[in-house]
């Protein structure tokens, strides 16, 4: 273990005591000739009190880096986009409990060996097989294990969960539950995931877009010729309209809408007319560009964690040539993204992701209402062709507020966003949340928002409606 320790006072870059940390390379199976390695970056939690528990952290992508969400969205410390310095964080979950960031799948980031699997089952058994050897090294058997994932980890997340739970084995695979943050769970192909709701979304945020007249009418025609709006109209709807979404859009080879129907692409390019910073991620995003150390180094600098002297001080080889995204992570793939070719399994939502819902009964999808990359209203048709715990989708339409209470312990990098920050619903061991003012990466944009919810998953509060005070504050 001492091999792993990370010097709280010698991370590059960071001007105080980060605390105490391990990170490195781990095999993902036992055999002696394993040739895959998963990297991880675990905190441990100042809270005593909390010896039982530790969460995992995803990125998606597939093919992103759990490292970006380390540094830009809930880590210890944080280095944002636009931020001169590394600065603590006040809305870490490392407050909380134990924290491990994983590179996963194998080709990502740090990560070492050649992608063999093409299903997120062979994924989730490796995973399995790392974590084993990660929960012995640590000596960590028993604990409860929560997992929290974004993005493509609205794929990865479940089928690990179901995994864990399939393995019947708590001494390494206790779980217990599971966040999803601007999760993809409709299909791996883009359609539902972005076109089907797009011209409703410019319909609710066109204040901001400030599109003109003529794209609106262009847009609006697109949808209702491709079927989007009838579609919507008939299944995003509470009860829901009984058996499976029909998904009978035409798809081009690449998994996204054809070219006549991919109406997301018509909102990305008339919103770059109007703001030429305009960010899929987020459309309250504005000019200028900020400094990016990871995803956009600063001209004649290497990203953060390409720096050798990073590279050392995570106990990884300096030759490790280290991206955010973009790499493949499937066997069958000769390109990124998820397209059918890439990953074959089934869409969570029909096994998967029903599995960890009943068995812990404490499982959440939060997403924010100005993300284009997965827009809310895709989440929300997935929800609603979803069965769990004895019916089909949510039964009432109904939100109620989430809150955020001030309080007075802030770093001025990490202001969040107070008062009624979004709505939030829950039916049998599901609960949804749409912060409004939150793009895809939900702990950077509204921090104390998602932190609530951790807290909530972690048993910390009953649930997440109204306002209380927060845990740790208390």
């Amino acid at each position: 273990m001492i091999a792993y320790a990370v010097g709280g006072k010698a991370i590059p870059e960071i001007p105080f005591d980060a605390g105490e940390s391990y990170s490195g390379l781990l095999p993902i199976s036992t055999k002696a000739d394993e040739s895959k390695k998963l990297f991880f970056w675990f905190w441990p939690s100042k809270n005593q009190s909390v010896d039982n528990e530790i969460v995992i952290w995803l990125n998606g992508g597939p093919g992103s880096s759990s490292l970006f969400g380390f540094l830009q969205e809930l880590g210890p410390f944080m280095w944002a986009p636009g931020t001169a310095r590394p600065y603590p964080n006040t809305w870490t979950p490392v407050n909380l409990t134990n924290v491990v960031w994983i590179e996963y799948p194998v080709g990502v980031g740090y990560t070492e060996g050649t992608p063999t699997a093409t299903s997120e089952e062979e994924l989730a058994q490796e995973f399995l097989g790392f974590w084993q050897n990660f929960m012995t090294l640590f000596s960590l058997q028993g604990r409860k294990v929560y997992i929290m994932g974004e993005s493509y980890a609205g794929y990865y997340t479940p089928y690990i969960g179901a995994a864990m739970l399939d393995a019947a084995n708590t001494t390494y695979y206790d779980f217990r539950g599971a966040i999803l943050v601007s999760p993809l769970i409709t299909a791996i192909n883009s359609v539902v995931a972005d076109s089907v709701g797009a011209a409703s979304f410019v319909k609710d945020n066109n204040n901001i877009l400030n599109l003109n007249d003529e794209y609106l009418a262009f847009l609006n025609n697109k949808s209702a010729a491709c079927g989007y709006d009838d579609f919507l109209s008939t299944y995003l709807v509470y009860p829901p309209k009984s058996g499976p979404l029909p998904f009978p859009f035409q798809v081009a080879e690449n998994g996204y809408g054809t070219e006549d129907c991919d109406t997301r692409n018509v909102v990305t390019i008339a919103a770059g007319y109007q703001n030429q910073c305009a960010s899929p991620y987020n459309i309250l995003y504005t000019c200028p560009l900020r400094s990016d150390v990871i995803a956009n180094a600063i001209p004649g600098t290497e990203p953060y964690f390409n720096r050798d002297d990073v590279k050392a001080a995570l106990h990884v080889p300096v030759t490790t040539a280290w991206m955010d995204s973009g790499r493949i992570v499937f066997a069958n793939s000769s390109n990124v993204g998820f397209s059918p070719q890439n990953d074959r399994s089934l869409m969570p939502t029909i096994s998967a992701l029903p599995k960890i819902i009943e068995a812990s009964n404490r499982t959440i999808i939060i997403t924010g209402a100005m993300d284009t990359v997965i827009l809310h209203t895709s989440i929300e048709l997935g929800i609603q062709n979803m069965t769990w715990n004895g019916a089909q989708g949510f039964q009432s339409g109904e939100m109620g507020k989430f809150v955020v209470d001030p309080f007075d312990e802030y770093v001025p990098e990490t202001y969040s966003a107070l008062g009624q920050v979004g709505k939030t619903h829950t039916e049998r061991g599901l609960t949804y949340i749409v912060l409004q003012r939150s793009g895809h990466f939900v702990p950077t944009d509204v921090p104390g928002g998602f932190y609530k919810a951790v807290e909530f998953l972690l048993g910390r509060r009953d649930g997440v409606g109204g306002g209380t005070s927060f845990y740790w504050y208390e």
